[in-house]
């Protein structure tokens, strides 16, 4: 059976990358800092990002790991030992969860600094919380009072938290609508040289490419970087 501080500090993990991951790349933009590291380009990448559902992942390389590990250790070291768990019961898992912590890693580093100090006092007060609640159930009525006076504080803080990180998620999804909406301005103010360009590709392809579609389906992002070209730009 999983205690309370395990089931807390997952569901903090699973949050805060959650966050992280819906931040998307849309967060470089906003950070003045460089981050330490970068992964090799995922081969196979669309060019919003996304990873085609058949492309092996690239491993990461040993300094990589060394410096993902390190961070992990830091921050959160419950997370950490139980990779190290995993590490030695399943080496295959433990290398995709690598990749999944590397990616939201980077992530944390390219937000601003105050997403990233809000991200850890996130992890770390749900730990610790999860440590308090361990202990509640066996304390005197006097001493849970004193810990429900704590507890109280804690979720306080982890609000605070909280607050922060959807503070700036909601600043990248309100930057992300404007821009879908200039898209959607600059499709209708050139609407006819679009299609003239779309059916002059179609009518140029070799006779095996003409069944493919002129242009990518839209679909969601998650705080994908616009394209540099225009929508109206379709050659």
């Amino acid at each position: 059976m999983f205690g309370w501080k395990t089931l807390i500090v997952g569901m903090g993990l699973l949050g805060a990358f959650i966050v992280l991951d819906a931040l998307g790349s849309d967060a470089k933009r906003s950070s003045p800092e460089k981050p330490a590291a970068t992964a090799p380009a995922p081969r196979g990448s669309t060019a919003h990002g996304a990873r085609s559902p058949h492309t092996p992942q690239v491993e990461l390389t040993e300094e990589q790991i060394k410096e993902l590990l390190g961070a992990l250790k830091a921050y959160m070291p419950g997370h950490y030992e139980m990779l190290m768990r995993l590490k030695d019961r399943d080496p295959r898992s433990y290398s995709r969860a690598l990749q999944f912590h590397w990616r939201m890693y980077e992530r944390w580093q390219d937000s601003p600094p105050q997403v990233r100090s809000a991200w850890v006092s996130l992890t770390q007060t749900r730990a610790q919380i999860g440590s308090l609640l361990d202990g509640f159930q066996k304390a005197n009525s006097d001493e849970q009072a004193k810990l429900t006076q704590k507890l109280r504080e804690l979720i306080a803080k982890e609000l605070d938290a909280e607050q922060v990180i959807n503070s700036y998620r909601l600043a990248m999804l309100e930057k992300r609508i404007e821009e879908l909406r200039k898209e959607l301005q600059q499709q209708a103010e050139t609407r006819d040289k679009i299609i003239d360009q779309r059916l002059q590709r179609l009518l140029e392809a070799p006779p095996g490419g003409r069944g493919k579609p002129t242009h990518s389906a839209p679909r969601p992002h998650r705080g994908a970087k616009p394209s540099k070209t225009s929508p109206s730009d379709d050659t």
